[in-house]
């Protein structure tokens, strides 16, 4: 699932949620908000735009993060 794999990123670079809004909005030019971030942990309200942004930091192969994301609808629509 993709907010489960968001979330190990985060958690194996030490970051809180936070810090991680406040890098991304940084580096970036985005508006972040700890509280947005948490909801795409969540998998909810998910923005593909942001996501790039957050595959591009955590150096993850957006083929690996479109197939997570699938995966998550699929399961989505069989419950």
């Amino acid at each position: 699932m993709l907010g489960v794999l968001l979330k190990e990123q985060r958690l194996g670079k030490h970051m809180t949620l936070r810090q991680l809004a406040a890098t991304l909005n940084e580096r970036y030019g985005l508006n972040l908000s700890a509280g947005m971030l948490s909801r795409y942990e969540n998998g909810t309200n998910v923005s593909t735009g942001n996501l790039f942004f957050i595959a591009d930091f955590f150096e993850i192969d957006l083929t690996a993060f479109a197939k997570s994301f699938v995966e998550n609808r699929r399961s989505e629509i069989a419950d």
